[in-house]
């Protein structure tokens, strides 16, 4: 490369440094050099003559740049960018996000510094709700105050229409093992009926299963223990990208 310079005042023989902004589209280099001046006259244009040793370039004597990013690919540290793609100015996809997804391949944009994402670029969320439904003793029909609870439940599978829900029923130790069985998946039934009939759940996404006594959360030696025990719950789970 050959740039004409003007040499102001500048003493023979000394090292001076030389700084080099070019605005050529296809030079983007910012960069000082270190030259000797040997007696050249000064405010006289004075060709200087830079060896780029080893740059490959095209006929007319530039810079190749094989992506077609902007970027000559000597100083492209990211080369093979797709076409169009915005790049830095080392040639890079730009992230804006800086959550090491570049922009073009980001599907969610601005994620909070720090978060861990994705090959997309996005966040999984883990998301839940629970039900905890209790019955009197020997007995499967839902009280009216539990109404509500169902209701969230049911909002919440509509809200997030990939989820499926398992219903489990519970018993105290009151009665035989087999009595119990029967009674627990009658419970479980009961909230997946109401979440069916009630509130418009896919049936398909529901499933009831009775556990019998097998499986106590208290004590089953006192009245609260056991009373405890008489419920279904259930909890859904999703994961929430953003």
């Amino acid at each position: 490369m050959v740039f004409p310079i003007i040499l102001i005042s500048a003493p023979a023989r000394r090292r001076v440094w030389l700084s080099i902004k070019t605005a050529v589209p296809w030079i983007r280099i910012k960069t000082a050099l270190p030259i000797i001046l040997i007696n050249a006259p000064a405010r006289r244009p004075v060709w200087l003559s830079i060896k780029t040793a080893g740059v490959v370039v095209d006929k007319d004597g530039c810079p190749v740049d094989s992506d077609k990013d902007g970027v000559a690919d000597y100083l492209d540290k990211c080369p093979g960018t797709p076409a169009g793609v915005v790049v830095d100015k080392d040639g890079c996809p730009v992230d804006s996000d800086k959550d090491g997804v570049a922009d073009y391949l980001d599907k969610c944009p601005n994620t909070p510094a720090g978060a861990t994402v994705d090959k997309d670029g996005c966040v999984h969320e883990k998301i839940s709700i629970s039900l905890n439904v209790e019955f009197d003793t020997n007995k499967f029909d839902i009280k009216k105050r539990y109404h509500v609870d169902i209701k969230k439940v049911s909002d919440f599978m509509k809200a997030h229409p990939e989820t499926n829900a398992v219903i489990e029923g519970h018993t105290d130790n009151v009665g035989t093992a087999e009595s119990n069985m029967k009674l627990s998946q009658n419970r479980a039934e009961s909230v997946r009926k109401y979440l069916i009939d009630k509130l418009g759940i896919d049936p398909a996404t529901i499933t009831a299963v009775g556990y019998g006594k097998t499986r106590p959360i208290a004590g089953n030696d006192t009245p609260e223990g056991r009373q405890k025990n008489r419920r279904v719950e259930a909890v859904i789970e999703t994961v929430q990208i953003k």
